[in-house]
């Protein structure tokens, strides 16, 4: 099983990952992992990214942000993280990405 990790606003990522992580620990009866959705990109969250890759207390491997959420240069920038991560010996780190449109911005052809 693969479950999402939706971290609180302004809850850092390791903590969020401990949290979900005490919840399958106490409930899960098979092998379970996880996938983390970020919510921002900063210099905080991508040395979290590579804290929460290379460590073997956590090792997630993947990655999920919103192309609706985040801008093009965010994006590339997310991008670039992810494919230094792989550069440094993490290239099990994938990288998930949803593109979805809110229907008020959608118009049928």
């Amino acid at each position: 099983m693969i479950d999402l990790i939706k971290p609180d606003p302004g809850d850092a990522l390791g903590k969020s990952f401990d949290k979900w992580n005490l919840w399958a620990e106490d409930s899960a009866c098979c092998d379970y992992s996880f996938k983390l959705e970020l919510s921002e990109l900063n210099d905080d969250v991508k040395e979290e990214m590579q804290e929460l890759a290379s460590d073997n207390n956590y090792g997630v491997n993947c990655f999920k942000m919103s192309m609706e959420t985040f801008k093009d240069l965010q994006l590339m920038d997310f991008f670039e993280t992810c494919s230094k991560m792989g550069k440094e010996g993490l290239s099990k780190t994938k990288i998930l990405m949803t593109c979805s449109r809110s229907k008020s911005s959608y118009t049928s052809p």
